[in-house]
């Protein structure tokens, strides 16, 4: 199947396929806005221009494996065909469970006014009504498991379309090279930069408002970094 991205470097063609990742995510959080607008005063383009540096570091964080096997070298058509099926399954299971996330906070952040965390993993697996639960929410709000199986396949077509055409052999030196380059700025990214302790959700503050915050950040991003921390 021809394409215009058949042609592509791996590096061009890794960010590609990421930059799919930052394109849902980006329209999540315009939707998550829309349906919670009352709840953020004098929201503005800065809060969504530091929501897509959240957005990078998230993906930097999720897609490490992603990153590493797409700029693993290989000599040989049938292990290309291989990584790249491998690929696909790995970037499709990711990027539907951050879009879930994300869309789960679409109403969810109506109860608690903030980005939802770990520990809403262990009220839910305390519980012994968690089939009712689920039960009552595909019932109430039905419209987002329709908008989480329209991005489930927005996200199949567009990857798609980065799918090579034509095996196209590694060279070594130059794959090297990209490795040497790219994992190192993908560990800086998802640190969120280069000082000494990783951002973490607190961080949200540097960039808008406390009461701002959640637009700022990602559910994804909120769950990674509060799993494992006590919660009060």
């Amino acid at each position: 199947m021809s394409n215009r991205f058949s042609y592509l470097s791996r590096t061009k063609l890794l960010f590609t396929r990421l930059g799919i990742v930052l394109l849902l995510m980006s329209v999540t959080r315009i939707l998550f806005y829309i349906f919670n607008r009352s709840h953020f005063s004098h929201a503005g383009l800065n809060e969504f221009l530091a929501g897509i540096w959240f957005d990078c570091i998230t993906i930097a964080l999720f897609y490490a494996p992603f990153t590493i096997l797409q700029l693993i070298p290989t000599r040989r058509e049938k292990i290309f065909q291989i990584k790249e099926r491998i690929s696909k399954v790995l970037f499709l299971f990711t990027t539907s469970l951050m879009v879930a996330l994300n869309l789960m906070d679409f109403e969810y952040f109506k109860y608690t006014n903030k980005r939802s965390t770990s520990d809403l993993l262990s009220f839910l697996g305390a519980g012994s009504d968690f089939a009712q639960l689920a039960t009552t929410f595909l019932k109430d709000f039905w419209i987002l498991i329709v908008l989480l199986f329209f991005f489930i396949w927005m996200m199949e077509r567009l990857y798609r379309r980065t799918q090579k055409s034509a095996y196209i052999p590694d060279h070594w030196k130059k794959s090297i090279l990209e490795f040497v380059i790219i994992v190192p700025f993908m560990v800086i990214v998802g640190r969120g930069g280069f000082q000494l302790k990783p951002i973490d959700i607190i961080g949200a503050a540097q960039f808008t408002t406390s009461e701002n915050s959640a637009l700022v950040l990602n559910t994804p991003f909120t769950m990674l970094k509060s799993f494992g921390k006590e919660q009060l």
